[in-house]
């Protein structure tokens, strides 16, 4: 809109315009990986989209990625790409000029609207442990019931994981949507409790949530209980996830619940 306006418009300047390309450069962990909840990929190819978007609304963080992201052929028959690859071509120099400065690797970021956190060792580096931990409520745009939901990675490569999604088909956003595996809370990093799942909806959710962020530590604490039904029988269910650094860093999760009654079945999944 800018570029056809001749800068009459100029959507860039919109803070939540900015937020959206920022977040690119949080989640990201290394090459190609990024931090992936819900529908999300967890191989994602940014490249010259996130250069010129970077430009734009005048963040170096965001260019340094998007020069720094492999280069990657393009799709033959997306026409979708089509401006992205003609850009990229235009900017192909330039980019070539930065790759060396590297991806940012920003040490920690905190977005409170979705209530998601990451944190690596040190800033500027891919190597050491890397943690990503959400709240939020199982009623997002393309929802996986994963309140909760962490992932681990270790010197830019996958320890625990988020299984992300199959490629959509009639039933992905049918009333059978949450009947699909990968999409309920058993092929998450969380409980099940007395064979009782997360539920989707806007209700099921997490509270209390708390971020904490220092040189020494990224902790979220969050009250899972009432992300799942009464038939759990949940009262208060606590999660800390944390990156703790230091000369023996590491990651640590926590979990301290108090249930209504005993239960025969208590699942961690990882």
């Amino acid at each position: 809109i800018t570029w056809a306006s001749g800068g009459a418009v100029d959507v860039f300047s919109d803070p939540h315009i900015r937020q959206i390309g920022q977040y690119i450069y949080r989640v990201h962990i290394h090459g190609r990986y990024f931090a992936n909840f819900a529908d999300g990929d967890a191989i994602v190819h940014v490249g010259s989209s996130a250069f010129g978007y970077g430009r734009r609304i005048g963040d170096e963080r965001l260019v340094r990625l998007g020069a720094s992201a492999p280069i990657r052929e393009p799709d033959a028959f997306n026409w979708f790409s089509l401006y992205k690859v003609l850009s990229g071509l235009f900017d192909a120099d330039t980019i070539a000029a930065m790759q060396q400065d590297g991806a940012p690797y920003v040490r920690q970021a905190w977005m409170p609207c979705k209530q998601v956190m990451t944190a690596r060792e040190r800033e500027g580096s891919e190597q050491g442990l890397y943690l990503a931990a959400k709240g939020g409520d199982n009623d997002e745009s393309h929802n996986h019931n994963d309140v909760g939901q962490f992932i681990v990675y270790a010197d830019g490569m996958p320890v625990l994981i988020d299984l992300g999604t199959e490629n959509y088909r009639a039933q992905t956003f049918s009333p059978q949507r949450y009947e699909l595996w990968y999409l309920q809370s058993q092929y998450h990093n969380l409980p099940t409790v007395g064979g009782v799942m997360q539920q989707n909806g806007e209700r099921y959710r997490a509270t209390n949530a708390e971020c904490h962020l220092s040189d020494e530590h990224a902790e979220l604490k969050l009250d899972l209980a009432s992300a799942y039904p009464e038939q759990a029988g949940i009262d208060t269910w606590l999660r800390s996830c944390a990156l703790l650094r230091g000369t023996t860093p590491e990651i640590r999760i926590t979990d301290r619940y108090a249930l209504r009654q005993p239960v025969t079945e208590l699942t961690y999944n990882l």
